[in-house]
């Protein structure tokens, strides 16, 4: 069962024992802080989307002002010509 599934299940039996008649005024109160609390996880889920978190859907740009790895030995240069390390 997915989060938005138990989250759901579980506000239909809160609002369910919430419409009972003998219920008192403090489990009311812990009924409605616990919808509330509810409320704003659903609005986080609904936020998130189908694919996860927002951060997920970032574009990666190719950027040609990045500086490049040196993978090769670094090259020396002496009087104009190009020594190579050995």
């Amino acid at each position: 069962m997915t989060t938005l599934a138990k989250l759901l299940a579980q506000k239909q039996e809160l609002i369910a024992r919430l419409q009972q008649e003998d219920v008192g005024p403090e489990e009311r109160d812990e009924i409605e802080r616990l919808l509330e609390k509810i409320e704003a996880a659903l609005d986080l889920l609904d936020k998130a989307g189908p694919s996860g978190p927002s951060t997920a859907r970032v574009e990666r740009v190719f950027n040609p002002d990045r500086k490049d790895h040196h993978w090769r030995r670094p090259k020396l240069i002496n009087q104009g010509s190009v020594i190579t390390l050995p």
